[in-house]
């Protein structure tokens, strides 16, 4: 019964670690989206609007296109929440980035 209790239990993990992947937030090429997870904002002149806290192990947000807008809009951004060295909430060497609210 033990065994049977713990395969449970593993198949539970890897279901719900799996899910981590499918629900992560991508950026889908439109000039204004809704941003509830931590990823990479990639759309040239794009208005991103954060609808929740976000969370991230290392960088959160890598702003990788210019003339790009990030409203917070009073939402926290927590990153290395593994405590992984040189790391930032948002990271950026792009022209006309806005961070805002």
């Amino acid at each position: 019964m033990r065994k049977k209790g713990a395969f449970i239990l593993v198949f539970i993990l890897i279901f719900v670690s799996s899910l981590s992947g499918v629900l992560a937030w991508v950026d889908n090429s439109s000039l204004y989206q809704e941003v509830d997870g931590c990823n990479i904002l990639n759309t040239t002149g794009a208005n991103y609007k954060l609808i929740g806290n976000v969370s991230s192990t290392e960088n959160c947000f890598t702003i990788s296109a210019q003339d790009i807008i990030l409203d917070c809009a009073g939402n926290w951004i927590t990153y290395s929440t593994e405590g992984t060295e040189m790391t930032y909430g948002i990271l950026t060497q792009q022209l006309n980035a806005t961070i805002k609210n």
